[in-house]
Parts: structure tokens; C-alpha cells; sequence
């Protein structure tokens, strides 16, 4: 008979393996297909393309700016405005944004609209640093 229950401790601890065994690749396979997911997501955001239901939110809030001013050309990168006071801390364009509130980003310029108050805040154009032009070579008379 001890030779019976060693059979069984011993289906019974293989069961427990397999069991195990199915449990980590279950496991594994989740956090796999979440990673994969989240980096596509990553790619896409980074890739600039919006989602389709994000480029309807755009377009949307680039008509209801267009109601209030004539719109620079282009097609703008609507941004939603998050960490308020920190912005408002290192940028006195933000001094009147509020959370939630849509930076319009043109090459040239940025509008901050207010959706809640259905209201452009602020207007600016960028101006990219220009590298001050070096000094040419200095020509020195030479005696003759």
C-alpha cells in the first residue's frame, strides 16, 4: 500500500506542477498582450496620427476656434492643457489657462481656447531662436 500512495503524492504533486505550470504561462501571456498593447498605443501617439475619434474631438474644437478668429493656414496639433500651475510658473502665456483648456499649435503661432468658456484665451506667435550670425574674418592692414 505505501507504495500506492506514493503513486498518488506523487500524480497529485505533478498535477500541482502542471497546474503551476499553466498558471505562469497564463500569466506571462497577459502581461505580454498588455506590454504589446500599451507600445502600440506609444507608437501611435508618438507617430502623430490621432485616433479617429481624438481627430473628431480635434476638429471640432478647431471649428469653434474658427467662430471666434480667422485661422492661420494649416491644419493645427490640438493639445489638451494639463498641469496648470507648473505652465503658469514657467510661461506667462498660460496665465489665464485653466485645465482642460486646447493649445492650437501652428508652425508659426499658438492659440489657448477655453472650451468651458467657448472663448479664445491668448494668442501668440512662436519665434524659434535665430543663431546670431558670427563675426567674418578680420582683415588687418599689413605694412608695405
Amino acid at each position: 500500500m505505501a507504495f500506492d500512495e506514493l503513486k498518488v503524492y506523487r500524480s497529485v504533486g505533478l498535477g500541482i506542477v502542471f497546474i503551476l505550470l499553466i498558471g505562469v504561462i497564463a500569466v506571462t501571456g497577459k502581461l505580454y498582450w498588455d506590454s504589446r498593447n500599451q507600445l502600440l498605443e506609444l507608437k501611435e501617439d508618438l507617430s502623430g496620427n490621432p485616433s479617429p475619434a481624438q481627430a473628431a474631438t480635434d476638429a471640432e474644437v478647431i471649428e469653434r476656434v474658427r467662430a471666434h478668429m480667422v485661422m492661420p493656414d494649416g491644419t493645427p496639433k490640438v493639445i489638451t492643457v494639463t498641469g496648470v500651475a507648473d505652465l503658469r510658473a514657467e510661461q506667462p502665456f498660460f496665465a489665464k489657462a485653466q485645465e482642460g483648456d486646447k493649445l492650437l499649435v501652428y508652425p508659426q503661432s499658438v492659440i489657448l481656447y477655453s472650451p468651458t468658456l467657448d472663448r479664445v484665451v491668448e494668442v501668440a506667435q512662436i519665434r524659434y531662436n535665430q543663431p546670431t550670425p558670427s563675426p567674418g574674418p578680420v582683415v588687418l592692414p599689413t605694412g608695405i
